[in-house]
């Protein structure tokens, strides 16, 4: 990237930081200080002009000279984790879909070029890479699948699913039913109308 030595950063260099680290405004508002919602959307409608902040400033330009300082981490991608899982033992999408607590056709989508998750998402799949990623071999690792798994249908259950991975949702039967009932009556009142 390199910021130029001649001028003061600005505005678009911090839009730089984020498109080459591949972050979200939600990363970026935390790296840079917490930063406001409103501060980051200043910044960015002048993106030509120099940072108020000398120490954001600074940051930017320490960012840029060292971009292995990144204090947030990449998230990995849904083909990324299929593919981890898979080299442990074969999961289906709707399979992964579950256990990152979607519906069972989330992973489908994920997995598209040019796609990306839900931000909770990236996390997650991070924590369970990282998880994997220390473990010593792969006994280890299967057991931290089989734990993971245990905490979804855990947490399935807890939710009055009584098998999450059987049913490809997280919403139980009766509240599917009342979603239903509720559509039919809409339309109903629509057609009295």
């Amino acid at each position: 990237m390199a910021i130029p030595t001649d001028r003061s950063v600005i505005g678009r260099d911090l839009q730089q930081i984020k498109e080459f680290h591949g972050l979200s405004v939600a990363d970026c508002l935390w790296l840079f200080g917490n930063m406001s919602i409103t501060k980051w959307t200043q910044i960015k409608q002048k993106a030509d002009e120099p940072l108020t902040d000398p120490t954001l400033a600074l940051f930017v330009r320490f960012l840029d000279a060292h971009p292995e300082c990144i204090m947030i981490q990449k998230m990995p991608d849904a083909n990324e984790i299929f593919d981890t899982l898979n080299q442990l033992l074969p999961v289906s999408q709707k399979t992964m879909s579950i256990m990152l607590g979607n519906e069972e056709s989330a992973a489908y989508r994920w997995r598209k070029v040019g796609t990306r998750q839900p931000p909770m998402i990236g996390r997650l799949m991070l924590g369970l890479k990282t998880a994997l990623l220390m473990q010593p071999d792969q006994i280890s690792k299967l057991g931290v699948i089989n734990e993971w798994n245990n905490m979804v249908a855990t947490e399935g259950r807890a939710r009055g699913v009584n098998d999450v991975f059987t049913s490809g949702s997280w919403v139980t039967e009766s509240a599917r039913t009342k979603r239903r009932k509720e559509h039919e009556d809409q339309a109903a009142m629509e057609k009295d109308i």
